[in-house]
């Protein structure tokens, strides 16, 4: 799998030597992470976050940004303890401040850790207090995600989930691929951690990633490219009936002096009767 995924940085934009400005340009372009802003930055030790650490703290003098660094120790395997001793390391050798939470390890459950790692990246940033939570998922986490919540029988919404901004979370690699970053951490030499666990088929996220992806990329070589430009206009998609629905409502909508709750509409019936189901 590691061979497959550098084999991909020869390809797809934002090779090794430029990642750092491919993500400059990246974020001048949408202002994901604006000048000054204070970041709390989740680090697990792995590849991809230990990569992010490194690039913006590249970024850092340029935009001035406060950045912090936080870990939680889920306990679920014994070497648990190195990843985070390793995310320690991390952060005082950029200068941040280091978070660390830990778990008691009795849940292994992947959604439970899951909402138990956000719950406490939000801790820290109401504590700190910081205006972004950022993590590292990249393109290959937007497939792999849009994917798994398919095959749980998600929606429009579940199969575009991934998306660069949702509340005060911030998702600045999206569209780099897993190649590229681990192509920067080999390049330059950055110490990260595999986690164990990321193999282990058990796990349902990671039967899709080892077993129903690359089966797909092997079936349509363009599969990955397809797909993304397919999320994106299902994206698009998802904008236009917000708005539509926006409008209807604002069209239908009659005063209801009968009604003194707050934000509390009253429509017209017989309009509404007209729409198509």
């Amino acid at each position: 799998f590691l061979a497959d995924w550098v084999a991909q940085a020869l390809v797809i934009p934002g090779t090794i030597e430029l990642m750092i400005d491919s993500l400059d340009q990246h974020l001048h372009k949408t202002g994901l992470l604006p000048p000054n802003a204070s970041i709390i930055l989740a680090v697990s030790g792995g590849v991809d976050s230990v990569v992010l650490l490194d690039l913006l703290s590249q970024l850092q003098a340029s935009y001035g940004w406060d950045i912090a660094v936080a870990h939680l120790d889920h306990k679920v395997r014994p070497s648990s303890e190195d990843d985070a001793a390793l995310v320690a390391r991390l952060a005082n050798k950029y200068g941040y401040k280091y978070y660390l939470g830990q778990l008691d390890g009795g849940e292994a459950r992947e959604a439970a850790l899951r909402r138990a790692r956000y719950d406490f990246l939000e801790s820290i940033r109401q504590g700190h207090p910081a205006d972004w939570i950022v993590t590292a998922h990249h393109r290959d986490d937007r497939i792999e995600t849009s994917v798994f919540n398919t095959i749980r029988g998600a929606d429009r919404y579940g199969m575009t989930a991934l998306k660069p901004v949702r509340g005060n979370i911030v998702r600045p690699l999206l569209p780099f691929a897993k190649g590229n970053l681990i192509a920067h951490a080999h390049a330059h030499d950055l110490e990260f951690i595999e986690d164990s666990t990321n193999t282990d088929t058990t796990y349902s996220r990671n039967l899709v990633r080892h077993e129903l992806l690359p089966h797909a990329t092997t079936y349509d070589p363009s599969f990955q490219t397809d797909y993304l430009g397919r999320l994106d206009n299902l994206d698009r998609l998802n904008d236009d009936i917000e708005r539509g629905l926006d409008e209807v409502l604002r069209l239908l909508s009659i005063p209801n002096p009968a009604s003194n709750k707050a934000g509390e509409l009253a429509v017209d019936r017989r309009g509404f009767l007209k729409l198509s189901p």
